[in-house]
């Protein structure tokens, strides 16, 4: 299977650990929210050791477990938006597929991509129904714990900074579509 290309919109909502999931029929056409489905997710995110990728906001990432695992490459687009190229995992290994090294050549030049974070994340993923039970979205309950590697600061898409040195744990609710 070869490479596949989507714009997203993603929202990221930061919320407390004893939060309970909303209510969400009724809402926006939302007709009834579907049981969630749990998946747990492992993510190393790529970068140049001087985190050039991070500076653009750009993500390059292998994920493993769930229903899109494999190598993602996220690149701004418009306003808001951010074009996804993803490609399934083949063999063994943290090589970056050329594939997907080829759009950031301009941008990583001859400097190698070096894992920078892992992630680990349990995610319960609630689809959104519409009329004729038709998927409009899916919220995602993220339960994710960082285990920096690169030992500096990682730019957030915001440009602040934030140690991927120690581990940490946060939860929150995104909107997938």
């Amino acid at each position: 299977m070869g490479a596949t290309q989507q714009d997203e919109i993603e929202r990221k909502y930061d919320v407390d650990e004893a939060a309970t999931f909303p209510a969400l029929a009724g809402s926006a056409g939302v007709t009834r929210v579907a049981q969630p489905v749990a998946h747990e997710l492992e993510a190393v995110y790529f970068d140049t050791a001087g985190l050039d990728l991070a500076r653009r906001r750009v993500t390059l990432r292998r994920r493993t477990g769930g229903e899109d695992a494999g190598w993602h490459l996220k690149v701004p687009s418009s306003e808001g938006a951010r074009t996804q190229t993803q490609l399934p995992i083949e063999g063994e290994g943290d090589v970056v597929p050329g594939t997907l090294l080829d759009p950031v050549r301009a941008v990583v030049r001859d400097r190698a991509l070096v894992p920078v974070a892992r992630i680990s994340t349990r995610r319960r993923e609630y689809p959104l129904l519409g009329d004729d039970e038709v998927v409009l979205a899916n919220v995602a309950d993220d339960e994710s714990g960082r285990n920096g590697s690169s030992g500096r600061s990682i730019p957030s898409a915001g440009g602040s900074g934030r140690s991927s040195s120690s581990k940490a744990t946060a939860r929150c609710w995104t909107t997938l579509k």
